[in-house]
C-alpha cells in the first residue's frame, strides 16, 4: 500500500513524547521568559510578537502566549488524530516561535537589554553596599548577571539577550524539540514528510534574515565610518555613524557612537553640538575633573534628541552613584548623599541610590528619614534578595525608634522574603526573643 495514501498509526511511544512535548511548552507559558533583575520576570504572554520599545507589564493579546497555547493544541491534534505532516509543521513552528522570540528581543527590542543591564548593575551596587554596610550577607548575583559582561558587538548582544532569558523560555524549546523529534521519527520512513518541512525552513530562513538585516546593516555601517574617522573624513565618518543609529536600535539605547561622533566634533572645535558635550562631559571625568565633566553632562542633556537624553541621563545616574561610593568611603557622607540625590533625579527608578541614601541616613541618627529612602527602595525592587535587605533595614529604623512589634513586623516580612542570606534581620529576630 502507498504510504502517502494512508499512513499508519502514529505508534504510541512518538505519540507520548509529543504529548509530553505539548505540554512541557505549555507550562512554560506560564513561567517567567525574560528578566531584567529589578522590573518583574516577563511571561510569554507578555511579550507581544512586534516592537515594543517600553517593557510592558500586562498581558498582550498577540503575544507569544497566545500563538504558542494555539501551537500547543494543534500538536496535540495532530498527535492524537494522527495527522503526521500536521505534527510536523505544529511541532517545528513551535520551535521556530521560541527562537523567533530570542531574536526579537536581540533585534528589535534592544532597550530591553538595557534596561535588563541597567538592572543587573543597579544589583550589584545595592549587594555590594550591603555586604559592606553591617552583617555581610552572603554574596548573591544577579539573575542575568552575565550581562555586564558584553560590550555591543552583535555576538555579544545575542550573549546579553541569552543571559536575560528565564527557564520557561528554556522549558518551551525543550517541548518543542521533543515534539519535533517524535514528528522527526516518520521522516526517514516516509519521504513526502520532507516536502513541507522544506517548505518550512525556507520560510523560517526568509524572516530571520529579514530580522537580522538591521543589525548586520548597522554593523557594515559603523564599519566604514570607523575606516572614515581613521582618514579623518569627518563628515563621511558622522553620516556613516548616523546610519548605523537609524538602521540599529541597538545604538540608539548605547552611548559608543553618540561618543564618537562628539569625539569627531569636539577635536574640530565643535563645544555646541550634545553629542560633543557628552564626548566632553566624559573625558573630563575619565581625567579626574568629576564636577567640571557633569556640568557638561547637564548640559548635554539639553537636546532634542530623547534618545541621546536618555543615554546621558543614564550616564549621570551611573557616575554620581560611583562618585557618592567614593564620598562614602571617604568618610564624606553629606557629599555622597548628595550624589546619590542627583543619581536618582536622572534615573528615578533605581534600587540602589534609595538603599545607600535610607542607610546613610541612619548613619546620621534619622531613622524617620531612613525609612522614607528604604521604603522607596523596597518599592522597585522585585528580586526577592533585594527585598529581604530592604524589610530587614526597614525593621531597624522601627528597632532604634523604639518600636519593637513594627520592627518585628519588618523582620519577618524580611526573612519571608528569603531567608536564605538574610542573616541580619534573623539575629535581630533572636536577640529580641532573648531580651
Amino acid at each position: 500500500m502507498n504510504a502517502s495514501a494512508s499512513p499508519s498509526p502514529t505508534p504510541n511511544l512518538e505519540r507520548r513524547v509529543a504529548l509530553f512535548g505539548a505540554l512541557l511548552a505549555f507550562l512554560a507559558l506560564f513561567a517567567g521568559w525574560f528578566d531584567p533583575a529589578t522590573t518583574p520576570r516577563l511571561s510569554a504572554w507578555q511579550i507581544g510578537i512586534g516592537q515594543e520599545p517600553e517593557i510592558p507589564g500586562a498581558f498582550q493579546l498577540f503575544s507569544f502566549g497566545t500563538v504558542g497555547l494555539i501551537l500547543c493544541g494543534l500538536i496535540v491534534f495532530a498527535a492524537w488524530r494522527p495527522h503526521r505532516t500536521g505534527l510536523i509543521l505544529a511541532s517545528a513552528t513551535l520551535l521556530f516561535l521560541g527562537l523567533d522570540c530570542f531574536l526579537q528581543i536581540a533585534v528589535i527590542r534592544p532597550e530591553w537589554i538595557e534596561e535588563a543591564k541597567n538592572g543587573a548593575t543597579d544589583f550589584r551596587y545595592t549587594m555590594g553596599f550591603a555586604n559592606s554596610y553591617s552583617i555581610p550577607e552572603a554574596y548573591s548575583v544577579a539573575p542575568n548577571d552575565g550581562i555586564l559582561l558584553t560590550d555591543g558587538a552583535l555576538p555579544d548582544r545575542f550573549a546579553a539577550t541569552y543571559s536575560c532569558l528565564n527557564y520557561g523560555w528554556y522549558g518551551f524549546l525543550l517541548g518543542g524539540l521533543l515534539s519535533l523529534g517524535a514528528a522527526f521519527s516518520f521522516v526517514g520512513q516516509e519521504e513526502y514528510l520532507l516536502r513541507p518541512l522544506w517548505l518550512w525552513a525556507l520560510l523560517c530562513l526568509v524572516i530571520l534574515a529579514g530580522q537580522l538585516t538591521g543589525p548586520l546593516a548597522g554593523e557594515y555601517y559603523l564599519w566604514n565610518g570607523d575606516l572614515a574617522a581613521a582618514r579623518d573624513d569627518i563628515g563621511q565618518a558622522e553620516r556613516e555613524y548616523r546610519h548605523a543609529i537609524a538602521l540599529d536600535g541597538w545604538y540608539r539605547v548605547r552611548p559608543e557612537l553618540y561618543l564618537k561622533i562628539g569625539a569627531l566634533r569636539q577635536s574640530h572645535g565643535d563645544n555646541l553640538s550634545a553629542e560633543a558635550r557628552f564626548f566632553l562631559g566624559e573625558d573630563l571625568i575619565s581625567r579626574g575633573s568629576y564636577e567640571l565633566g557633569m556640568y557638561w553632562l547637564d548640559l548635554a542633556r539639553i537636546t532634542d534628541g530623547p534618545d541621546l537624553a536618555r543615554q546621558v541621563s543614564c550616564e549621570i545616574a551611573k557616575l554620581s552613584l560611583i562618585q557618592g561610593n567614593r564620598y562614602y568611603k571617604l568618610g564624606s557622607l553629606g557629599a555622597a548623599m548628595d550624589e546619590w540625590r542627583r543619581s536618582i533625579q536622572a534615573q528615578p527608578r533605581q534600587v540602589a541610590p534609595y538603599y545607600m541614601l535610607g542607610m546613610t541616613s541612619m548613619d546620621l541618627a534619622s531613622p524617620d528619614q531612613a525609612r522614607k529612602w528604604l521604603l522607596r527602595a523596597q518599592s522597585y525592587s522585585t528580586l526577592p534578595v533585594v527585598g529581604s535587605l530592604c524589610w530587614a533595614a526597614i525593621g531597624d529604623t522601627y528597632y532604634k525608634s523604639g518600636e519593637l512589634d513594627k520592627a518585628r513586623t519588618c523582620y519577618f516580612k524580611s526573612t519571608q522574603a528569603y531567608s536564605e542570606l538574610n542573616y541580619r534581620a534573623l539575629k535581630s529576630l533572636i536577640d529580641d526573643y532573648f531580651k
